[in-house]
């Protein structure tokens, strides 16, 4: 070595060369850490292998087999062993021939020597790919055929034989292997048996190749590789001890030009994600995080929907528990998805999925990120979220009563909850204006998906703010209400439910001008009963919430009549009905019920009503004969009217009449008491009276049913069933001993009663 102590020094200083990068190596278990400590755990039991696929196998069968394999694995002849795997891939060979076949019989019972024959036909190079194909999936079901049951049966100088053949597949192969789904797999399952350093060695070095097709089998085989201790403690050591090479490594890969390389880098690293979390390690798990969902986004803006569609929520199920402690991370990921203004709604809805499942877990991070999005992501969001909205069917089955919500696709509600939880965490100089300037174009829209879009997106934004229906609902439920589309004009009432329920009496009187158009909802027969049942919900409301008074006499007249007709309808159209009744009974004057329902009443119940009808509206107006003003005078017309077709009609009818239709009468106010008495009680004697004991088995059964409304008379009005005691009594000793068992039982019921009127 010259010295540089003496001489003359050259005029410029030479530096040496710069060091060659010298590529990271794999850190083997034993190189710098110490080994992971493992959990307790029950050792595995074995159990044998059931020969099941051979129980239809007869003796001289398996001998021929055993020849027949025998022969297989001494010959060299590379015909055989390729008509073996093309029996194999016969699709068309039935269940049957399989059992009995020569492949199946080799797998079974020779998994050694099979698979070692299988691995050298995949070292030769001059097969077709598809035949490849059959050789690579016969040999991993020869192997996942054993493994976890009795993967003692492979014999270990085998394994060791069987590794470096597979390995030189992997090696020379270049074009083949994306040809060969399950090689991967293979290759994962000898590792998960025995180990394999030679291959992790192979992919840990093929990985930082300049050459696609190396770095893309790599990725294939490492995303195969198992990721916890309980699957396998080697490929786990592997993740621990490289974690640190593999974050810059899968970076510099997600920038590859070949797309397949860069989904191949993602499923990998879902892997390591997840393990990087575990160990709490937060800043690489940031990093590869936010680079993985920005590359999906990246697909899917390239259209590769069938790359993202496999991925966004795998990455979600499976990451969603580590998911929680870095939600400004995750979430700030996946609305950037949602902000993204394109056509393709997919990735919008996974994402939207995600930010739900996150928002059920933990809603107070939730809410706070909300509020740190800036104007222009939430009017996107907003804008994406009406938009999916807008994928909604019309199936006239969810039009039934009970079944609204049967057919709403899941892009409708990803939308809406997004659209929701936006709203609730945004000011009105966001809002306001998308209020004014969007949904107008969406309920002037010819498809009425985007009306019905913009009538919800309107009431989940005005529910929040109160400026803003007030300014606009009026406009808004002018429009709806005249939609020619059922799905529209049920949104538009939903609107109206929605006010009522958020809001005072400052907006009840402007949408109490709306309710005649809700009776013409009601009345029309072209309208499903969901939607009329919904328009009734509505006036309820709107009337026992306080309506302006004024609007309501104005439009009592149509209305009373449509109230009164439901209450021959079903049970949720009657009892809506009556609590309409009994509101206009507290929330106006008595005057005004004297004036409008008895006068409209008297035309309704002259015609020919049956009993039930009748006793359903006395049960019905029950709130209005309560009231402590009423006239006497009313109290006459009253029992006119809703006793009179009851009087005119014979007590024949009794029979069809159910118990709680007859205990409704008893249910009339005692002033009216008399008057009911003195007009029934004489049908009721004439029908005890035409009872013969022995011969009018049906008269004795209305006779019973008068027995059982005497019973409910006398107990209602003790005081008022005095004067017709002594011609009771008689009637009832006769009835007694008849041998009909259900006249003589109500009369003997009748007595307690009798007797103590």
């Amino acid at each position: 070595m010259a010295s540089t102590s003496g001489g003359r020094r050259p005029s410029r200083p030479t530096f040496p060369p710069p060091p060659a990068p010298v590529r990271p190596k794999r850190k083997h278990v034993v190189d710098t850490y110490p080994d992971i400590p493992l959990k307790p755990s029950l050792k595995a039991k074995r159990r044998r292998i059931s020969v099941q696929d051979n129980q239809q196998l007869t003796p001289h069968e398996i001998n021929e087999l055993q020849s027949a394999a025998k022969n297989l694995f001494l010959s060299d002849d590379l015909s055989q062993h390729l008509s073996l795997v093309g029996n194999f891939a016969n699709s068309s060979v039935p269940r049957e021939s399989q059992v009995k076949s020569l492949w199946n019989f080799c797998a079974l019972r020779f998994p050694n020597s099979f698979s070692l024959m299988l691995a050298h036909l995949l070292n030769l190079s001059n097969h077709p790919s598809a035949t490849r194909t059959h050789i690579v999936d016969l040999l991993h079901l020869t192997l996942t055929r054993f493994h976890g049951q009795d993967a003692p049966r492979f014999n270990q100088r085998v394994l060791a034989s069987l590794k470096p053949l597979l390995l030189h597949v992997i090696q020379n192969l270049d074009e083949s292997i994306p040809e060969l789904p399950n090689f991967s797999q293979v290759a994962a399952t000898i590792f998960v048996i025995e180990g394999w350093e030679e291959l992790l060695d192979y992919v840990f070095d093929a990985l930082q190749t300049e050459f696609e097709s190396t770095q893309e089998k790599a990725l294939r085989v490492l995303s195969r590789l198992p990721e916890t201790r309980k699957e396998c403690l080697g490929a786990y050591k592997f993740w621990w001890h490289n974690y640190e090479s593999l974050v810059p490594i899968f970076l510099k890969l997600f920038d590859s030009a070949d797309l397949n390389i860069r989904a191949l880098t993602v499923d990998a690293s879902v892997k390591l994600v997840r393990l990087l979390h575990q160990w709490k390690f937060d800043d690489e798990f940031d990093k590869l995080l936010q680079i993985m969902i920005r590359f999906l986004r990246d697909f899917h803006r390239d259209a590769q929907t069938h790359i993202v569609e496999q991925r966004m929520m795998d990455l979600a199920k499976g990451c969603t528990d580590h998911f929680l402690k870095r939600l400004n991370v995750v979430l700030g990921c996946f609305f950037q998805l949602v902000e993204t203004i394109d056509d393709n709604t997919f990735i919008k809805c996974q994402s939207i999925e995600i930010i739900k499942i996150l928002d059920d877990r933990n809603l107070s991070n939730f809410s706070k990120y909300h509020l740190d999005l800036s104007t222009e992501s939430k009017r996107s969001i907003l804008e994406n979220c009406v938009r999916l909205m807008c994928r909604i069917a019309d199936v006239p089955a969810c039009y039934d009563l009970g079944t609204k919500h049967a057919e709403i696709s899941g892009d409708y509600k990803l939308g809406m909850f997004l659209l929701v939880g936006l709203c609730l965490h945004s000011q009105q100089d966001i809002l306001l204006p998308f209020a004014r300037e969007m949904i107008p174009q969406y309920l002037n829209s010819e498809d009425w998906q985007k009306r019905h879009a913009g009538v919800t997106a309107f009431t989940a934004i005005g529910c929040v703010h109160e400026t803003i229906m007030i300014e606009e609902a009026e406009k808004v439920i002018n429009i709806s209400l005249a939609d020619p589309h059922r799905r529209v004009l049920f949104a538009a009432i939903d609107l109206i439910i929605c006010l009522v329920k958020d809001f005072g009496k400052d907006q009840l009187k402007h949408l109490s001008k709306f309710v005649p158009r809700l009776v013409i909802i009601i009345r029309s027969s072209s309208i499903y009963p969901s939607i009329q049942l919904r328009a009734t919900t509505a006036i309820h409301l709107l009337i026992a919430n306080g309506a302006d008074e004024e609007a309501v006499k104005s439009f009592l007249k149509d209305l009373m009549p449509v109230l009164l007709d439901l209450l021959e309808e079903d049970r949720e159209f009657g009892k809506i009905a009556t609590e309409t009744l009994k509101s206009l009974a507290v929330s106006f004057p008595v005057y005004l019920l004297i004036n409008t329902s008895v006068k409209l009443s008297k035309p309704y119940m002259m015609v020919d009503v049956d009993f039930i009808s009748a006793v359903k509206t006395v049960a019905s107006l029950k709130a209005f004969t309560s009231q402590a003003l009423l006239e006497e005078k009313f109290m006459d017309d009253l029992s006119f009217i809703f006793l009179g077709p009851l009087l005119h009609q014979s007590l024949s009818l009794l029979k069809d009449v159910q118990p709680e239709a007859l205990s409704q009468l008893c249910k009339l106010p005692q002033r009216v008491a008399g008057q009911f008495l003195s007009k029934t009680m004489p049908d009721l004697l004439q029908t005890l009276e035409n009872a013969e004991p022995f011969t009018r088995k049906l008269l004795l059964k209305k006779s019973a049913l008068a027995c059982d409304l005497l019973t409910k008379f006398a107990d209602r009005f003790p005081r008022k069933l005095e004067p017709w005691a002594s011609s009771i009594c008689p009637l009832l000793t006769s009835l007694i001993a008849c041998t009909h068992p259900e006249a003589k039982i109500a009369a003997v019921r009748v007595l307690p009663s009798l007797l103590r009127s």
